[in-house]
C-alpha cells in the first residue's frame, strides 16, 4: 500500500497508511497515539513537529496509554513532550514481556 504523509494539528491515531507525520501545535497540545505494537511489527514512523511554539506540547504514546500503560514508546507508556522542530523515527518490535514495545531508533 501507498503510505501517505499526514499533517495533524489535533489528536490522532496512526493508520497503517501513515508514514511520516508532520504535526503542528501552534494552536494547542497534540496527542500522537501509536497503534498497538503487536500488530505492526516492523512498521515504521517518522514524526516531526514543525510549528516552533513553545506553549504546547506534542506527545506521542502507546495505544494504551490511558488503561494499561503496558504498551511503551522506548520506556514510557507516553513521550512528552517532542520539541519544537523535533523529529522521531519509531519502529514497532511487537510483542515484548507484558506489552508491546515501539523503540525510537532516530532522533533530530
Amino acid at each position: 500500500p501507498v503510505k501517505t504523509i499526514t499533517d495533524l494539528d489535533s489528536p490522532y491515531t496512526l493508520t497503517e497508511q501513515d508514514s511520516t507525520v508532520l504535526v503542528n501545535a501552534s494552536a494547542g497540545d497534540v496527542l500522537v497515539v501509536l497503534p498497538p505494537a503487536a500488530s505492526a511489527v516492523g512498521r515504521v514512523y517518522i514524526i516531526k513537529r514543525i510549528d516552533e511554539s513553545l506553549s504546547s506540547n506534542v506527545t506521542i504514546a502507546g495505544n494504551d496509554y490511558s488503561t494499561t500503560g503496558l504498551e511503551i514508546v522506548d520506556t514510557n507508556s507516553i513521550f512528552s513532550p517532542v520539541d519544537p522542530t523535533n523529529s522521531f523515527v519509531l519502529q514497532s518490535a511487537g510483542d515484548v514481556g507484558e506489552g508491546g514495545l515501539w523503540a525510537i531508533i532516530a532522533s533530530h
